[in-house]
């Protein structure tokens, strides 16, 4: 199995990723109290505008040239000290894909492309009832 990771546009995968973020939301409204009664509504246009404005990155994981992992953040100066900064907002790998380490391949990818860009700060963060701390402190 080759993994291949790759900085992509949301607009051009949108399609790609949205059985994806289905599931990752069924998923996550198991386990984060309080997800399970919100409906799924993903708002393309915001997600494109940010993507266009240069404030949002996306990042796939891709098996066999399907996509199978996405990590996302939203980036800019920080309002606390003016680093560029980028923060994590999604990460998902779909579970036949977990016991490969594409999730860590994926953020250590993010990770050394944000910081080729210019990023002088990664945040990674994951609720606490979807702990990914011990993968974080891999990093």
């Amino acid at each position: 199995m080759t993994v291949e990771y790759a900085v992509e546009s949301v607009a051009g995968i949108w399609d790609e990723m949205m059985p994806l973020f289905e599931m990752h939301w069924a998923e996550t409204g198991r386990v984060v109290p309080g997800f399970a009664s919100i409906a799924l509504a993903v708002n393309r246009a915001a997600y494109e505008a940010m993507e266009s404005a240069g404030v949002y990155a996306c990042f796939t994981a891709r098996v066999d040239g399907g996509i199978v992992g996405y990590s996302t953040y939203t980036v800019g100066p920080s309002l606390q000290h003016g680093l560029m900064t980028a923060v994590h907002d999604v990460l998902f790998v779909h579970p036949a894909h977990r016991t490969a380490l594409v999730g860590m391949g994926l953020v250590r990818f993010c990770d050394t492309a944000m910081k080729a860009a210019g990023v002088q700060l990664v945040v990674q963060e994951s609720p606490a009832a979807v702990d990914c701390g011990a993968m974080f402190r891999r990093l």
